[in-house]
């Protein structure tokens, strides 16, 4: 069989293979299996991912003067603190310590066995503290595409 015979062959093979899967929906139940998988996948390794974003920021801060916070806020008990930086990355800390200042810029990130994460900050009045947090997540910020990425432009 010539090699021309093989390709017709494949091709007709996957028309009637993508024929079928449109016909049985099989498609859907691949795709949302696969969507399963990936969510689990994020999930067991949702730590690391973290910990390799706020070892970014701490190189990002260590490189410059500090990195902006756009707009910082406290919990209701002062527990939890979230951080939005200049780029639109949120930070997300759950304190050690009751924390109540409103940051200006991050100074500093580094990881401490026996406390977990400690994010030197600058306050608005301009002095300098350490906050002591044993989660961290960042969540850095939705990409913009087509007409929102022309509106985003538009507003920022």
């Amino acid at each position: 069989m010539g090699e021309r015979a093989l390709d017709l062959m494949a091709a007709r093979a996957r028309s009637d293979t993508i024929a079928h899967m449109a016909r049985t929906g099989t498609h859907v139940l691949e795709r949302s299996a696969l969507d399963a998988a990936m969510a689990r996948w994020v999930r067991e390794h949702e730590g690391v991912i973290h910990q390799r974003r706020m070892e970014h920021l701490g190189a990002q801060a260590a490189g410059s003067p500090g990195v902006a916070v756009q707009h910082s806020t406290s919990g209701f008990c002062g527990d939890r603190m979230s951080l939005v930086l200049g780029d639109g990355t949120a930070i997300r800390l759950h304190l050690l310590w009751p924390r109540r200042h409103a940051i200006a810029a991050i100074l500093g990130v580094r990881w401490t066995d026996r406390i977990g994460w400690t994010v030197t900050a600058r306050t608005t009045a301009g002095d300098s503290v350490p906050i002591h947090a044993w989660r961290a997540r960042v969540l850095l910020p939705r990409r913009r595409t087509g007409a929102d990425a022309a509106s985003w432009s538009l507003l920022g």
